[in-house]
């Protein structure tokens, strides 16, 4: 046993080795190695590029394999940017001829809710909700078009393209016949 005191490995002054192994040689330069720091960095943006092109492209994929399957499952779609979303033209008119419409209906396959926008042949705007069942191609909703208001079912004969029809009666007794698709 000596008396020696041991090598002050973690509190060395300097960075240096109480033994004296290392030389002022070794040392840089007051400041950061600029170069590591750019070729770090450098290595950082690849994997972060490569990361984000992975993700995206994953992203892509998964959205062609559930549009393949909705495809598959006879859900259909119109909209190429959304597969999700169903969308399908929608006319109607009152049985004495005196009101038409014509919109288009958008309904999310998942949620099977979605929304109707159009307008009168006389100028006004029509807003409304419907509800599919896609299990029995049947559908129902509602449409206000200023005063007027309707309710309606409807049932599809085709689920690509979207197409069938559907009845309904105005909030002042008319009977409306709809038309879905083209």
């Amino acid at each position: 046993m000596t008396a020696a005191k041991p090598l002050a490995r973690y509190s060395a002054v300097e960075g240096t080795l109480a033994s004296g192994f290392a030389t002022a040689d070794l040392h840089h330069a007051v400041g950061h190695d600029r170069l590591a720091g750019k070729a770090e960095h450098d290595r950082l943006a690849v994997c972060t590029a490569a990361f984000s092109t992975g993700t995206v492209q994953m992203h892509h994929t998964f959205r062609r394999i559930l549009a393949t399957m909705l495809i598959a499952w006879g859900v259909g779609y119109a909209q190429a940017q959304n597969p999700l979303i169903i969308t399908a033209p929608v006319s109607g008119q009152t049985i004495d001829g005196t009101l038409s419409f014509s919109g288009t209906a958008a309904v999310n396959s998942i949620t099977r809710r979605g929304t109707i926008r159009g307008q009168t042949n006389t100028g006004l705007e029509c807003r409304g909700i419907t509800t599919l069942n896609l299990t029995f191609s049947r559908g129902e909703g509602t449409m206000a078009c200023g005063q007027l208001s309707t309710r309606f079912v409807f049932s599809l004969t085709s689920r690509q393209p979207p197409a069938g029809t559907g009845t309904g009666i105005l909030s002042d007794g008319r009977k409306v016949v709809l038309r879905i698709g083209r």
